[in-house]
Parts: structure tokens; sequence; C-alpha cells
């Protein structure tokens, strides 16, 4: 049974019960309803209702709250004023009043929709310039979130109180000390609530907008496939992937140290997958992937030989690579890793690195957690290794439709699930300012047919690589075109879906404007509040 609490010469007075007839008109428009706790745990979440029209009568019985309406269709808006303090009827009722009288303000311009600009306020360096010491700034952007609201009336007068929330994950930013995050008005912008979706509910009182700027890396990302042997990279297969719009080859060498072979290396070599990829305007991403019939030595001193045998595979591999241009070469360093903890594993993964780094400071690397599967779940129980060129992978084929008829999205699958499911490798990339690669995407198998669903699941995903920046390598490139029986190809609607994603370069359009900064009064003009 809920406790009632009612408006009262301009104070908050408990109540058993309330009838119009009876008790009068409200005083203001709201009344509270405290949820009793059912143990001695539970955390006091009282009920704020907003009326538009005076009840009739509000009766609390056990499991049960009873409104009564003169105007039947007259809304009622509900509000958690507070979700984890602990307050009481016995606490100051100054500060209740001032809490609920603000929410009940608020719930006469809900948000209900919003629209973001996105500007570039600078350019960022040239990947000319970067290096492991020097890596520079990325491109500055500066976002402005206007909402639209739902705005009512109410027989009490009650002025609309607009509230402009700070994104959610521009509060676990700041929550996080991202450095380089700038909330403009920052004095303006309040918490107002201590439950949220990454932190607490910020917001600017009394405008309809709220504006902050940050930096992204300063290198364009790479968006492009997985060749899983090197004969998948000949000149055919690198002009089908270049004709996807991709702007990477990533390919994947199944290694040992007693299979290493030098034609892995030579870089300089006419057919070698790093020059088949830079004649297709291509960046190579050079990537082993551990023998399977070796794992089941991975363990303890032998993963420590194994360790110094891949530092000097990249020591090599780097000493060739050094003289690459930025944006041709990248290393992603174990595809597969097995380790026998998760400490020697980032151990082993420092020792790699910083041999590579011995002789190559200035290509990108990309990591990924220990295991076969990578997944989003584990990258976020990683620690970073340190160095500030490397991007950070997860594995995701759990998406890859099972058969043509199987549907995207579903009655119990969308893209909120994808979202819910990448969120530890987001929080991971936010919380410690690195980006991210989501390494195997994709992979539609010919058991899942053509169906028009698989183009509907990539515009999805390539929808969430464009929102954080992920540089991302679909698997698998051979099913994204059919071979006819007359031996010609035919694009699949996968294939069609990944080049209208990559055309004309828009998953990089944040790299194009580096030769001139905005316009400043055009940036402050946007954010300017709407007058009513």
């Amino acid at each position: 049974k809920a406790a009632l609490a009612l408006p009262r010469g301009g104070a908050i007075q408990p109540s058993a019960s309330y009838a119009a007839d009876s008790d009068g008109r409200l005083g203001a428009n709201w009344a509270l309803l405290w949820l009793r706790p059912s143990t001695p745990l539970d955390v006091l979440r009282p009920i704020l209702l907003v009326f538009e029209a005076n009840p009739k009568s509000i009766r609390c019985t056990d499991g049960l709250t009873e409104i009564e309406l003169d105007q039947p269709g007259r809304r009622i808006i509900a509000v958690r004023p507070w979700a984890d303090r602990r307050l009481t009827m016995a606490d100051d009722r100054k500060d209740l009043i001032e809490r609920v009288t603000m929410w009940s303000r608020a719930a006469r311009a809900v948000p209900i929709n919003y629209m973001t600009v996105t500007q570039i306020r600078s350019p960022g360096v040239s990947t000319d310039e970067i290096s492991v010491e020097t890596v520079g700034s990325g491109p500055t952007l500066s976002q402005t979130v206007v909402y639209d609201y739902l705005r009512t009336s109410d027989e009490w007068s009650t002025e609309p109180l607009m509230l402009a929330p700070l994104p959610a994950l521009a509060v676990y930013a700041q929550s996080t000390g991202y450095d380089g995050l700038v909330v403009e008005g920052s004095d303006q912008v309040a918490q107002l609530h201590d439950g949220g979706v990454a932190g607490g509910y910020f917001a600017k009182v009394g405008v309809d907008r709220v504006s902050y700027a940050y930096s992204i890396e300063p290198w364009p990302r790479a968006v492009g496939v997985t060749a899983g042997r090197l004969h998948m990279a000949g000149e055919r297969g690198v002009a089908l992937m270049a004709a996807l719009g991709a702007n990477s080859l990533r390919t994947a060498h199944t290694w040992s140290p007693a299979t290493e072979t030098d034609r892995m290396l030579q870089f300089d070599s006419s057919r070698h997958p790093a020059t088949l990829a830079a004649s297709g305007g291509l960046a190579y991403v050079h990537s082993l992937v551990e023998n399977p019939d070796d794992r089941s030595s991975f363990r303890g001193r032998a993963f420590e030989l194994h360790v110094q045998a891949l530092a000097r595979h990249y020591e090599i591999a780097g000493r060739r690579a050094e003289a690459m241009p930025f944006d041709q070469v990248r290393f992603d360093l174990i595809d597969s890793p097995v380790a026998p903890s998760r400490a020697a594993y980032r151990q082993g993964l420092q020792t790699i690195t910083q041999s590579l780094r011995a002789v190559d400071r200035r290509h990108l690397l990309y990591v990924r957690p220990a295991g076969a599967e990578a997944t989003a779940a584990a990258l976020g129980e990683m620690e970073p290794t340190g160095d500030p060129l490397t991007l950070y992978g997860f594995r995701d084929t759990s998406l890859a439709l099972a058969t043509p008829n199987t549907r995207w999205p579903s009655a119990t699958a969308d893209i909120g699930d994808v979202c819910r499911s990448w969120w530890p490798a987001i929080a991971f990339s936010i919380r410690n300012q690195v980006g991210l690669h989501c390494s195997a995407f994709g992979d539609f198998g010919p058991s899942a047919g053509d169906s028009q669903s698989q183009a509907i699941l990539l515009n999805d995903l390539f929808a969430l690589f464009d929102q954080f920046g992920m540089h991302a390598h679909y698997d698998a490139p051979r099913r994204l075109y059919r071979i006819q029986h007359d031996g010609g190809l035919r694009t699949t609607h996968a294939a069609r879906a990944f080049a209208d994603n990559c055309r004309d370069r828009e998953y990089n359009v944040c790299y194009r404007s580096r030769s001139k900064a905005p316009d400043a009064s055009a940036v402050a003009e946007i954010e300017q509040p709407v007058e009513e």
C-alpha cells in the first residue's frame, strides 16, 4: 500500500487519501506516491503523478492506487523524481518540495524527439605527422543536440520547464575524465537525477539544446574485408574488394614458429598482398592466425617461446614496413590468440608491441582479447597495452542470418540488442580513450541465401560503426559475390549494401575538411536557442 503526499500551502503533507469534494482543489498539479519498501534494503522510489486536471479522488489500497478523473482523457504523467537517494518524509521538506516542483514543471515540456547537428571545428593533424611520440589531435567535432517537446498546459497554469539532457555517452565520458571533452556552458549543466543510462541525468535547464565538443582519432577509418588465405588476395580479389568501396584488405595468414616463411614478409614483392592491396587503393593489414595444430602446446613456458617467435616475426615485418606511408599498412598482431591467462596474454602483447615499435614507430596496430571468440564482453575486461597507436577489437559473427527466411529485425532481435551486447566494448573505448575495431562481422554463408534481410542487418551494423568511429572488416568476402554457372559473378544484397555505405568514402567524411576550419559564426549561430 502506497502512502500519499499532497501539495498544501506550498508545502508537502502526508494524507491517507484525497477527495476533491471534501479536501478541495490540490495546491499544485501533482501528488506523490510513496512506495513502502518490502525489505529494509529496498530503495525508496516514489512516483510523482503530474495532472492536467484536478483529480476527483485518489485512494491507496493494498497493491493498488486508484485515481478518478472528472474529465476522462486528460493526461497523467508519471515521473521518478529520484532513483537512489533514500529520502523519507522525515527529510528536509524544502529539498523535497523544490525537487518535486521542478519535475512537475518539467512534465509540462517532455522531450520526445531530437536532432543532432555535427560540425567539424578543426581538421586535425596530417597523417604524415603521426608517430608513437607525436600522435597529435584528430578532427574536433561539435555536437549540438536540439530537442522537441510535448508541451501541455494544466488547470494550475504551471509554467513549463524545458530540460535539455546531455546525452548518456557524453555523461559517461565526462564521468570517466575523457580528455578534450568540452561541454559548452558547463556551469549551466547540472545533475538533476541520480539515475541514468550510463551515469547521472545531467541537463541544461530552461533551454532546448545542449552543445559539446571532443576530438576523434587523427587517422581515417579502415572499413574493408578479410581475405582468409593468400590466394584470395590476388589481383582479381583486390579489384572486387575495391569495387565494394572498401579501403582496407586484411589477410589472415596461418602461422606458427615451425612454418614461418619469408614470403609473408616480402613487402617489396610484386605478388605480395601488400603490393596488390596498394595497387587497388587498399591498405594492407598484416594479421597472423595461430596454426590450430600448434595450439595445444601454447601453454606456460611454450606460450612465452611462442611470443618470442612472434616478436621476432614482427620485428622483421616492422623493419620492412617502416618506410611505407601511414595509411598503406597496419598490423593486426594475433587473430585468434590462445594464452594460459589474461595476465600472460597482456604481457605477451606488450612484448610483441615493444619489439615492433623498436623499428616501426608510425603504423597502426590492432589487438583483441584472448580466445577465438574475442567478444565485446571479453574486450570490456581487457587492459590497454599503453601503445598510443593501438586500436582494440572484437568479433561478432553471431549476427549472420541462419536461413533465407530469417528476418532482420525480428520480433525478438533488433539493433537495440546489438547495442546492448556491444556496450562493454563501447564503454571500454570511452573509458580508456582508445579506438575500436570490429575485426569480424557478416560472414553471410550460402545457408542464408541472398535475402534482403542481410542488407538491412548490414545497414544497422554500418550505422553503429559510423556512430562510434569503428574500424571494421567484413569476414569471408567470397560470400559477398555469387559464382554463376557460367563462371561469372553476381553481386549479393550484402555486397550492394556494403557498397552503398562505403560509396564516396562517406564513412570518413569527418576527415575531408582538413584544409579549412568551419566558419566560427556558423557554429555560434546554431548554438543559439530557438525563440518561442
